[in-house]
């Protein structure tokens, strides 16, 4: 059975001053994806973009956020009792991109061309996501050595952009990539996008809307 272990120190830590020796880049690598999920009074949709753009900054080497969760994937956490500082990282920059027109929906071209429409990419041709900070503590599951963790941002869908707070899970897959997943409840009201419609309103979609990011984060740099 798993245990939630509260922990204060893990990468996107906010509390910590920057000055550590040491930087590291991450980017979007290949197998990312952005889902966008909904329904309409006949069936469910999807669409799919897989060609993401975006990059994260942590003024801390990749050595020492290794060795942060080496320590406390192996509860060896006790140096940090007289220097809490050693096991805290600033806080990352990090913002994400998706071309509304890299979309591949279910529904084929029509569908796709209907999105493109309803999320006004002519004028507004990405989603974007940035992140701001760390809403609380991060929890740590021992057993899938994943962490957990509610963080906010700035979602821009469709030309509007809200505050949002999500839940994010964490894991490291290598020494040098990493692995994030959210799923995102919204509705299409909130970003003012015209629910999409086909056969003349015979069908029209529900105003329920899941975004779901699985990302991929690679080592490209280490100062």
């Amino acid at each position: 059975m798993s245990r939630l272990l509260s922990l204060v120190t893990m990468l996107v830590i906010a509390t910590a001053t920057r000055g550590q020796a040491g930087a590291t880049r991450l980017a979007i690598a290949p197998r990312s994806m952005l889902v966008l999920t909904g329904s309409s009074n006949l069936s469910r949709w999807q669409c799919r973009g897989a060609a993401l753009q975006g990059t994260m900054d942590v003024d801390a080497s990749i050595e020492k956020i290794n060795e942060v969760i080496d320590r406390v994937e192996d509860g060896n956490m006790s140096v940090w009792i007289s220097d809490p500082s050693a096991g805290r990282f600033p806080q990352p920059r990090f913002e994400l991109t998706v071309p509304v027109d890299a979309l591949r929906c279910s529904g084929g071209r029509p569908m796709e061309h209907d999105m493109r429409n309803a999320l006004k990419s002519d004028r507004n041709p990405v989603i974007r996501f940035r992140f701001v900070d760390v809403s609380g503590a991060i929890a740590h599951d021992m057993d899938e050595h994943l962490y957990h963790a509610a963080i906010t941002g700035r979602l821009s869908l469709a030309g509007v952009e809200r505050d949002i707070e999500v839940s994010v899970s964490a894991q490291r897959v290598a020494r040098d990539r990493f692995r994030l997943r959210t799923v995102l409840p919204l509705r299409m009201r909130d970003f003012d996008i015209a629910r999409p419609t086909a056969l003349f309103g015979l069908i029209h979609a529900n105003d329920d809307l899941t975004v779901e990011f699985d990302l991929i984060l690679e080592v490209t740099t280490n100062a």
